[in-house]
């Protein structure tokens, strides 16, 4: 699934702990069941969010959308975290492999086509890193017809590589070098800053528990993303699956006008 005008994307920053095929699911899977023990219906969860200025008419209207959307696709891009793998490009290599069998699941329609993006991290650090995950990358695409199926990978149409946006870019002709090394297409990697805006802290397991850690992330992320939309910015990537609660539902709200 490709996002429009209409439907803004939804990004996913994976870390090396959930790089593999299965994130968007997984994490789509993590959001409902945050909404289930800590806001069970759209009253609930209208209150929650209350302290970021949505209406809980506009809330309750949209709620079943938002139930649909965790299901069936909680992301329409993901980003694999490349960041800290800089001194060690093996740490790379489960994040190509990833995002070729995530592009493998979507060719036989297992799951929702994403765009899919390699996150580099401080400026200017990340080349080796970035030279291993597309090896992987191409080497998991091509697996054989002997390999397990879950293995099947392919290649995505394309890639993003995403920078720092105060960061050193690779440039034009570092990207066409990786895509010239590894046999890709021209153009098929495309560099694209990261965008500026905040995200809402990342719960640890344990604050997943705790319905008030919960409800002022969901809070807080909406705040930011309604913030960052009234600004004309695109919002920060979902960095934890309680992200993807607020984001999907401050922009349900703001569509429905």
């Amino acid at each position: 699934m490709r996002a429009t005008t209409a439907d803004p994307p939804v990004r996913l920053l994976a870390g090396p702990g959930d790089a593999d095929e299965r994130v968007v699911r997984r994490w789509g899977g993590r959001a409902l069941g945050l909404l289930a023990r800590h806001a069970p219906d759209a009253v609930s969860l209208a209150a929650a969010v209350a302290p970021a200025g949505l209406d809980g008419d506009a809330v309750a209207a949209v709620h079943g959308e938002l139930l649909h959307r965790l299901r069936s696709a909680a992301a329409s891009e993901v980003w694999f975290d490349l960041d800290g793998a800089a001194d060690d490009p093996a740490a790379a290599a489960p994040a190509g492999v990833a995002a070729a069998r995530l592009a493998g699941l979507a060719v036989r329609g297992e799951v929702a086509a994403v765009g899919l993006g390699l996150r580099l991290g401080a400026p200017g650090a990340g080349r080796t890193a970035l030279d291993a995950a597309l090896g992987a990358l191409v080497a998991a695409a091509e697996r054989g017809a002997d390999a397990p199926e879950v293995e099947l990978g392919a290649l995505p149409e394309g890639l993003l590589v995403v920078v720092p946006e105060r960061g050193a870019a690779l440039g034009a002709a570092a990207t066409a070098a990786l895509e010239r090394s590894h046999g890709l297409p021209p153009g098929w990697l495309q560099e694209r800053a990261e965008p500026s805006a905040r995200s809402a802290p990342v719960l640890t397991g344990a604050q997943e528990a705790d319905a008030a850690a919960v409800r002022g992330v969901w809070a807080e992320h909406a705040r930011l993303v309604l913030g960052a939309r009234a600004a004309g910015l695109e919002p920060g990537a979902a960095r934890h699956p309680a992200h993807l609660v607020a984001r999907h539902l401050a922009d349900l709200v703001l569509a429905a006008g």
